[in-house]
Formats: C-alpha cells, structure tokens, sequence
C-alpha cells in the first residue's frame, strides 16, 4: 500500500504546493476578535467550516476545500505579497515541524499554539509566517489553522493588513462544540470526521449521514419542489404517532420505534432502534427539516450520538413558518405544546413549566411542586410524597456519593443541572452529576413510573436548583508543587509522590508525578516502551520530553465496554531541587484524550518550581537509557537519583557460548562502495570490539561483515566498509550502527513481547509509532512484518520477525531519502540475512524493497500446477476454508466480523489466491470511517481490496502472504518470492 503524505504537514512550504496562504510574525496578543460585520467595501467575507474572515475583494482564491481556504494578494503564479488562510490538519505537530514555537494565545475564547518560521521551498522565494493551530481539535480529530503570511518580502511590513483581517475572523463560541454549517446552513452541527452528502436522482432532498457499525444519524433536508412526501412515511413504519417534543430548543414532532436487526449490529440480541425528529418550523421554501438515528440501542444512547445531537442548532432563517399538516409522516400526536418535552441524543431535557396552584415545596437548594391530590412531607432524610391512588412515590433528597456509571447510563437535565437516571423495576433514581449545596449530590427517587412518563414529568418541569454551588477553585498539591482545577465530578487521590485526577466516567486520567513514582524501572517511566522516540512538548514554563504508548490492559471504559485506551508521558526537562524528576502523565479513551474536558484540566495546571530547579537531562533524569545518536529509549534501567539497577533479568533462549555464525547468503552482496562517502575515511573492517564484548564479528567477502548477538544470537551481514558497531548497551540485547559520515545508521535488537501485543499488535503500535501519514510500504506474512516509509525526514525500513512463544527480533535502518537508490539493495541483501543464528529467519520474506531490481527467487517451495486450476463453487468446503483462512486477518486489522465481494478464487489444491473486497455480513459495504484506516481511505491511499496468498500444509490452509488495501498490483511480487506463474492470480 502505498500511501502520498499531506501536504499540510510540511511546515510553511504546503503553501507553494497546495497555493495556500500564511501569515504573520506579528499575531498581535492586543489584536480583539471584534468579529466585525461592517466591512470596508472593498472585502468581502468568507466562509470556512464553521469560521469565517474577510479579506479585500481584488486577493486571488489559492485553495477553496474542505481541507482549507486560502487568499493571496495578486495571483498565485506570482508569488509575492500577503496571503491568509485557514486549515484542517490531524497532524499540528507535524505540520509546525522545524518552526519556532512562540506560546499560547487565545482568541474568541479557543486557546492557539501559535509558531513562527521562514523557509524557500522552491529555492527562490522565501516565505515568513505565522501559524495558530487549535490546541484541542475541533471537528473529529482535526485542528484548525490560522495562517498568515509574506512571499518575497517582510512579514511585519503588512502587520497593519494581518490586525485589520483578524478582526474579521469570526469563530464558534468557545463554551460549545465546534459546528460548522451543513444543508445550506439550515443546521449548524458539530460534524466528527467522515460524513457523506447524498442527493437521490428521484427526489429532491439531501442527506448528510455519518454511519458507524452500529447505526447511522442522517440530517435531511427536504426541497420545497419535492411534494413527494412518501419519504417520510418510509421512515415510520406501522403509522408510529409522533410525540410533540422539543428539539434543538424548537417544537418538533418525535417518532421512536423498534425493528428486527438488518443493517446494523453491536453482537447483541437488540432490536434495532429508529428515532426520527421532524421540525415543525418549515424553511421559507415550504421545505420540512429531520434528523434521523438509525442503529442499536447501545448507538442511540452512545456518547457519540448524544454529543452530536446536544450540538446540533437550527437555523431556519427568516421567513420560516409553522410547517402544514400534510408535511409530517403520521399527523397524529400525543402530548400538548404545552408541556412537551425536550429529547435530544440520550439526554431528557426537561423545559420548565411552573404549575402556580401546586403546593410550593423547598429542599435546600431544590424547589419543586407537587399536585394538590398528592399527600406527604419531611421524613428523616428528605421528602416523600404519594399520589392520591398511590400509584406514584416521589422521594427528594442528598447523597455524598456520586451516581453510579453503568452501560446504559441516560442522563436528564433539569433546570440546567444534569442528573444520571438508573432504572429500578418499578421505577428510577437520578441523582445529580455534580454536588449541589453542602449536603452534596440532589438524589430524586421516583417509584410506579419513568421520569419522562405522565407520573411524574410534569413534577419534574417544576424544578427550579439554586446553582449558588460553589464553582471549582484552583488547589496546590504535591506540596505546592502543582496548582490545579479539579472539574465537576472529577475525583482527586494524592499520594506522596503522585497527583492523579480521574474522570468520573472512567474514561481517562492524567497525573502528576516525581520522583520514585516516576523513576524507572519500577516507576511510570519504566512504561515507556523500547524505541520510542521523545517528542517535544510544552506547558506554561515548561519544556518536557513527550512518548505515547498504547495500553495493555482494559482499564478504561467507553460506551459501557472496557477499552486499554493509549498513554502519554510528559518529562519535564526542568528537574526539582537536588536533581529530582517530574512529569505530567494523561491516558485513556480517544474521545477523553481529544476531549475538551482534559484539555480544560491541563490548561489549569500552573507549576511553582521550588529554589534550586535547573535544567536536567529529562528523560535520563527520570531512568530512561537513550541513544546517543538518536535519543530513542533503548533500556529502561540506570543509575539515577541513588537508585541502581536491577541485576536480574528476563528468561533468554539457550545460546551456545561460543556462537556459530550461519553462512552467509547465497546471494552475491551489492557492491557496498556505492554507499561510501566522498570525504570520510573508508573503513575496511569494523573497529576490534573489546575482549569483555560478547558480540561476534566476521568479516565477509565484498566489503560486508556478519554481526551476530552474543546474547540472542541474532545475526546480520551489513556493509563494514561503510558502517561502525557502537558500543554496545548494558542489557546485551543489540547494536547501533552508523555511517562513517553519520547520514545513516541501523540497529539490530532482540526481546520479549512483554506486553503480550502479539504480531499484529507490535505492527499496528509501530505504524502509530511512526505516523500512518509517512508510511510507504506495510506488508506482513507468518512470523514478520515490515514497514517502510520517511521520518523526520529520513527514509527509514524496518523489518520483525516474531516467534511463537514471543520472542521478537528487530532490524530497522534509516538514511537519506536522496540515497534511496543506494541504499535499497543493500537494505534488501541485509533484510533477506537478517535472523536468528543457525540459518535464514523460518518466514523470510524475500521480497522486492521499493522497487529494487535485486531480487531473489525462493526455493523449496511446491510448485503449481497449472492443469488443475480450478474455481471453488459457492457452498462447498473448500471455498468456505480459503474464505475463512482470509477473513482471520481482514477481521483482526478491521476490528468487525466481514465476509467477501470475491472477484479472483484459485486454486490447484496445493495453492490457492482469493482476490475480493470485504462488506458486512448482511452485504453492506464497510464503513471504513470507523476502522483504524479511515484516513488513508478518505486520502485515497488505499482501496477497499484484498489479496490473499494460501498454502495448504499438511492439510490445513495457510496464509502466506496477504496485501491488505492495496493500490496496485501487489501479487507481481509474489511470483518470484514463491516461483508461482501469473496463471494463479489472473481474473
């Protein structure tokens, strides 16, 4: 699969090659986003996903998308003058690689990194600007970007320009979700990544859906042309009365009925749930507005559909009137306007309507009515009342305990407050998410109905909460190390050397840490795994050394399932007095990771650094062992802050004590002088180890050298005339190797799969690792994988081999991209060698790196014959098992039961090629916006196809080579690597 990076995440030079603009060296902190409607009359405002700016009316369209909108002064070919922007990326970091960092700014309530840089991409006009990302992302995973800048000239001589423009920019409040305009801005809505307009030939509507395996939520938007009002009736089945409700803050009618499952599925026994909204203000036209949740009952009452819908506005602009009868599917309604209620996603908003003739009632900060008929009063921890029949009970009072989190959690909202419902067998219990008063949490029990039934929702529009609650305030812990603001229904645990802050829902956490609490191995950053490389991160007055890892163990919940979410891991690069480490530590589900919750929390964190801090080395600091020439995390355990380490270490195969040495390819080597340098001395051989080295040198014909590990026994030949081993590290367990001019350099390691992530997991976490956006080749077969692709700008290839018991064996190089030519045969002789001692790896891939001509043909395969291809019919055995045999893996990367569209099916018995693209069981196609590739889907990097490659061994089916998503002829390759003819894999 080969995958284009974005453009956008190349620093200041994405303007030349998308003709996007950027901006200023001056982003002006006493600039006010006064939003201004009244322009000058020579600009003109644009729009972009939910922001707007103006500019003046003569600058030139560079990009207009929904990835970003750019202007420039005179024209794009030019190339001169001011230009301003703005832009989506889920990638900030990359995108401001190589700039200089400036600090936070906020404007219109949204908090911005804000970077400054010059470069000449072409090598002729050189570019200044500033850039602004989003500190939290803002529509799915994306981060907006304020861009403003000058080609060929000064930045700061169209300071004034950049001032007058700013004021311009108008941007979503920042108290609420992020919404952008859709349907013709009828409806503003806080869009996540991957939703699809659609627009039926036969009627005159449009959709705008977002579907997840689950379900799907649709906005529709009906043209007032179309008179075809069946639409609708094909949404309601068996003539559903709708409910008058009150939806997105307007009259709306509300239609909720159940279905067999068909379409959608969570491996559950659940009807599907259909919940259908139709507005009853009609646009100017006549047209009506709907929104439409299709899908499981765990996706309508699912965070993400909740959040969706609490965003949602209505903007039906003037002219809007009361919609006919004629438009809605079932004119029949229940309820009164009156009293309606509001629903939105799985919430149960309820609009207040006082009730002037009912007693008035006070408990604490609650006040609420009760109708007359109703008997009851003080009991010792509360209220209790009783309907005249006895039908209904209603119990107020306080709990110190916050509610519960279940799988089926609803919340209410009552005067502003919320509350988390928990079903009883004849009833409810809510009690309010956040302490109202000193006596702690509202609890309201309510017995003989449901909190949105006749019983009791008209009680519950009586209540009106006093909010004089005290609001969160700023707390010094870890002995005034640390200020902090502990959000609502947050709970805090200090520990001598730690702070953590835990999400009530159990989502996430972040922590503050020192010392042993963080000192390896046995602290947090004993967690950091083997090769992770530290990125730069900051806070107010900090710089740290941030690394990410995935969890291995469900911690965390979302959605009622446990989920082993993902790490991050803040070194401070400022230690505490006498050389103490500190860190900032945050993990757990996407959706709190990328919430604005956490964001909210981190932003708060202020840090008093105590007399006597000073600079350190960070991640040494905190007793991590770092590469000298990379800084990548090679060992976990030092010496640091008096604390030594450990002598034991883990179990390791049997080796012999004086380690044979396997011999060397077959393959004659590619001549390794190409890669030598001008300038620098060529080295002949590899510099003497010293006598207490346990590794084994031997030098070989052409200028190569085999390098085996004294402790695994893993092995390598590599060039020796052009490549020095460094020293090698405590723990034995490998070596680095660099360049005799430093360009280039590539290690060889081994360990245990510690973490127990299995094949699949080491490869998904080194394509995280490694950015899916920089990966060029991705490709795997029993027992190893390898990826190969650019970081930091280098080439870099990296091959595994994993065992069965766990045990895994790493090779990876990197090098200039300019040297590809060079380096790819020698990277494909060293990869072909690359193994345990004792021979060849037992998967040893054999095949073409990047387009090399050096190419070897394995042997001892069967070969195929020809005479008996043949085409599995539909039904037999032998069709089901080469399907089965495909789909372990396709499930496993997808993460969702599929079956296969199969185009090519092959086989001679000994051989077998499926070709085909997976759907869902029920035939519909994948929604690939809710697996891990949705982004190299939507980049078009990847296609929807997959190709599988079987060997029956012994009886049983095999999978011997599989290209998942790929975007040309993958099986080319596989003829030569198993001596197999193109009669096998041709339609």
């Amino acid at each position: 699969m080969k995958t284009m990076r974005d453009p956008t995440k190349r620093g200041l030079g994405w303007y030349v090659h998308l003709c996007m603009a950027s901006t200023a060296l001056g982003v002006l902190a006493g600039v006010a986003m006064a939003q201004t409607d009244s322009l000058p009359p020579d600009w003109q405002r644009h729009d972009f996903r939910g922001a707007s700016f103006a500019v003046p009316s003569d600058w030139t369209v560079v990009q207009d998308s929904d990835s970003g909108l750019g202007y420039i002064a005179g024209t794009a070919e030019a190339q001169t003058g001011p230009g301003f922007g703005m832009t989506l990326t889920a990638m900030p970091k990359s995108m401001v690689s190589g700039l200089e960092p400036l600090g936070e700014e906020v404007i219109g309530g949204w908090v911005f990194n804000r970077f400054r840089g010059s470069e000449a991409p072409d090598g002729k006009v050189t570019i200044e600007g500033d850039v602004l990302i989003s500190a939290e992302p803002v529509l799915g995973n994306e981060h907006i970007a304020i861009i403003r800048s000058a080609h060929g000239d000064a930045l700061a001589k169209h300071e004034d320009l950049f001032a007058r423009i700013m004021a311009t920019l108008a941007l979503p409040m920042a108290d609420g979700p992020w919404r952008e305009p859709v349907l013709g801005a009828v409806l503003q809505a806080p869009l996540p990544d991957a939703w699809k307009d659609y627009r039926p030939e036969e009627h005159s509507y449009i959709e705008f859906t977002r579907i997840d395996p689950r379900g799907a939520v649709t906005l529709i938007r009906y043209d007032a042309a179309d008179k075809d009002w069946d639409s609708w009736t094909y949404h309601v089945e068996n003539r559903t009365p709708a409910e008058s409700v009150t939806f997105m803050g307007q009259p709306a009618r509300f239609y909720d009925w159940h279905k067999p499952q068909d379409s959608y599925g969570d491996n559950s026994d659940d009807p599907e749930s259909v919940r259908l909204y139709v507005m009853e203000t009609c646009l100017p036209d006549g047209a009506p507005v709907g929104v439409l949740i299709e899908g499981m009952p765990s996706f309508q009452t699912s965070g993400t559909v909740q959040n969706l819908l609490d965003g949602l506005q209505f903007t039906p602009g003037d002219g809007a009137a009361p919609c006919a009868e004629t438009v809605f599917p079932v004119p029949e309604t229940t309820g009164d306007g009156g009293a309606r209620r509001s629903v939105t996603g799985n919430s149960l908003l309820v609009r207040p309507v006082p009730q002037p003739d009912w007693p008035a009632l006070n408990l604490g900060g609650l006040r609420f009515g009760v109708p007359e008929s109703w008997t009851g009063g003080p009991v010792d921890s509360g209220l209790a009342y009783m309907s005249s029949q006895g039908q209904y009970e209603l119990f107020v009072g306080t709990t110190p305990d916050a509610p519960a989190q279940t799988a089926d959690r609803r919340e209410i909202v009552i005067d502003g407050q919320r509350f988390v419902e928990m079903s009883q067998p004849d009833g409810a219990v809510l009690v309010s998410l956040a302490p109202v008063g000193a006596q702690g949490h509202l609890l309201i029990s309510l017995r003989g109905g449901q909190p949105d039934g006749p019983g009791f929702i008209d009680i519950l529009a009586t209540m009106t909460i006093d909010t004089a609650a005290a609001q969160p305030v700023p707390t010094l812990g870890l002995e005034g190390l640390v200020e902090y603001t502990l959000p609502v229904g947050w709970t805090v645990t200090e520990m001598p050397d730690s702070l953590t802050l835990m999400e009530d829902e159990g989502r996430g956490y972040l922590t503050i840490l020192r010392g042993a609490a963080l000192l390896a191995p046995d602290g947090l950053a004993g967690s950091v795994p083997l090769r992770a490389h530290g990125n730069f991160e900051t806070l107010p007055g900090l710089e740290l050394s941030g690394y990410a890892w995935p969890g291995t163990v469900p911690e965390f919940m979302e959605n009622g399932v446990a989920d082993p979410g993902y790490h991050r891991l803040w070194i401070s690069r400022t230690c505490l007095p006498g050389g103490e480490a500190f860190a900032i530590a945050f993990g757990g589900v996407q959706s709190f990771r990328e919430g604005k919750e956490l964001g909210q929390v981190t932003s708060s964190l202020a840090f008093h650094l105590p007399e006597g801090s000073a600079e350190c080395d960070g991640p040494r600091s905190a007793g991590l062992i770092l590469d000298p020439q990379t800084d990548m995390v090679i060992g976990p355990m030092v010496e640091s802050a008096g604390l030594s380490a450990p002598t034991e270490t883990p179990p390791v195969p049997e080796v012999q004590s004086e380690p044979k040495v396997a011999a060397a390819p077959d393959v004659a080597p590619p001549p390794a002088a190409q890669l030598a340098p001008p300038a620098p001395p060529v080295l002949a051989v590899p510099p003497a180890p010293p006598i207490a080295d346990p590794d084994v040198f031997v030098a070989e014909e052409g200028g190569y050298s085999r390098y085996t590990n004294g402790r695994y026994g893993t092995q390598i030949s590599y060039p020796s005339d052009y490549f020095s081993p460094q020293p090698p590290p405590d723990s034995g367990d490998g070596r680095s190797f660099v360049s005799a001019d430093g360009a280039a350099q590539f290690m060889v390691f081994a360990q245990y799969d510690a973490m127990g992530l299995g094949q699949e997991g080491l490869k998904q976490f080194d394509l995280e690792m490694s950015g899916s956006d920089q990966i060029t080749q991705s490709t795997e077969g029993p027992g190893w994988y390898e990826i190969a692709g650019f970081s930091e700008g280098a080439a870099f290839y990296r091959k595994v081999l994993v065992s069965a018991d766990g045990f895994v064996q790493v090779f990876e190089i990197s090098y200039p991209p300019a040297l590809a030519a060079n380096f790819q045969p020698v990277i494909r002789y060293m990869a072909d060698g690359f193994g345990p001692m004792g021979g060849q790896p037992a998967a040893n891939t054999d095949r073409d790196y990047a387009g090399s001509d050096d190419m070897s043909v394995a042997e001892g395969y069967p070969p195929l014959n020809t005479a008996a291809l043949f085409t599995p019919a539909r039904g037999t055995a032998l069709r089901t098992a080469l399907a089965d045999t495909l789909r372990v893996p396709v499930e496993g990367l997808l993460q969702q039961p599929v079956i296969f569209v199969i185009s090519v099916l092959k086989t001679d018995g000994t051989w077998a090629y499926l070709q085909g693209r997976p759907v869902q069981p029920n035939g519909k196609a994948i929604n690939w916006a809710a697996t891990p590739y949705a982004n190299d889907i939507a980049k078009g990097v990847m296609s929807d196809t997959v190709m599988g490659l079987m060997q029956n061994i012994d009886g049983e089916w095999v999978m011997m080579m599989l290209a998942f998503g790929p975007t040309d002829v993958a099986w080319y390759d596989w003829l030569d690597i198993y001596g197999l003819p193109e009669d096998l894999f041709a339609p």
